[in-house]
């Protein structure tokens, strides 16, 4: 549950910066795109199961942001639910939650806490493509 609880650090990290940069994907894509797989690479580091296990969960990400009804408030209670918080020590759990809820906190402002439109799954889907380019950058780099 470990490598699970630091491959959550490491998609958290990255997507919130991300969210930081939603209001400016038009404006600045460049640098709202550097920013994030920078995130993405520093967190991942020169760890190949960390790296693999982002890309599965951005794509795990990306199937739910395609439901028809979903919240953001059901994407983080879906990804809450797939954690062994037993498994983990007090502080992880502690930190991973409290980054857990600032990536809702600032979706849910940036979104608000109705059904994402078609606008807002395409701002998430193009900065979990951010992601997942920088954590296949990183996995190919290892190899």
């Amino acid at each position: 549950m470990k490598k699970l609880a630091a491959v959550l650090f490491a998609f958290a990290f990255p997507f919130l910066s991300g969210c930081a940069v939603l209001e400016t994907i038009e404006n600045s894509p460049t640098a709202s795109k550097l920013a994030v797989q920078q995130a993405t690479l520093r967190v991942v580091g020169e760890d190949i199961e960390k790296a693999e296990r982002a890309i599965f969960l951005v794509d795990d990400v990306r199937t739910m942001v395609m439901l028809d009804a979903v919240t953001i408030g059901l994407l983080d209670e879906s990804i809450r639910f797939q954690i062994d918080w037993r498994s983990m020590s007090l502080a992880d759990a502690q930190l991973l939650a409290m980054l857990l809820d600032e990536l809702r906190d600032r979706l849910e402002v940036r979104i608000g806490q109705g059904v994402l439109n078609p606008e807002d799954k395409a701002s998430i889907n193009t900065v979990l493509d951010w992601i997942e380019d920088a954590a296949k950058m990183a996995y190919m780099y290892m190899q």
